[in-house]
């Protein structure tokens, strides 16, 4: 499961808009979770967003800074807060504690289901996935096909332009087979 940024989800404009958080740009998520829980810390994981339209919130609102205090103890990332069902806005209380607890916070119209959310970041989370698989299999390709070229002289050079790092192969007893990419100096690496 690969970090998301809010600033990507932010950009998908159907699924809310944010309300409350610093960084946003560069800050990341890992996945989505829905709950009601006043406590869902045993249920969730570190870099995730809560989705709640609280219910349990309704004739409570002062506690919503215990809940956010909650949230960023978890290790939790922000917030999607429901609109149109329990409450017409996000509460300024919730407003403020997820400022207080630096958590991003978003609103979550009620015409958007939370479902969707959810389901967009899992197809750009695959997506992103599919295509790193495709550069490592392409990479591997390219490795193999410098391997019965040219041994591994043609590997390190493939190997340093491919990860744009320096490559060497080195011995059980220190000497340098072969190397590739930037200074690297190695006289045996022992």
């Amino acid at each position: 499961m690969s970090d998301l940024t809010f600033r990507w989800l932010f950009q998908q404009s159907e699924l809310g808009r944010p309300l409350v958080g610093t960084n946003i740009e560069q800050r990341t998520f890992t996945t989505v979770h829905v709950s009601e829980l006043r406590n869902p810390a045993e249920f969730t994981l570190p870099g995730a967003i809560i989705m709640l339209v609280g219910l349990d919130f309704v004739d409570k609102r002062g506690e919503f800074a215990t809940y956010a205090r909650v949230l960023a103890d978890a290790g939790v990332a922000g917030i999607g807060f429901g609109t149109g069902i329990a409450f017409a806005d996000v509460p300024e209380e919730l407003v403020d504690a997820a400022a207080q607890h630096d958590l991003v916070l978003c609103e979550v119209p009620r015409p958007t289901p939370f479902l969707s959310v959810m389901s967009a970041v899992s197809r750009e989370q695959t997506r992103r996935e599919q295509e790193r698989q495709t550069v490592l299999r392409k990479q591997q390709e390219k490795l193999s096909a410098a391997a019965w070229r040219g041994g591994l002289d043609d590997v390190c050079r493939v190997g340093a332009r491919e990860l744009a790092a320096a490559v060497a192969v080195v011995g059980e007893s220190g000497e340098v087979w072969a190397q590739a990419g930037g200074a690297m100096g190695l006289r045996g690496a022992r």
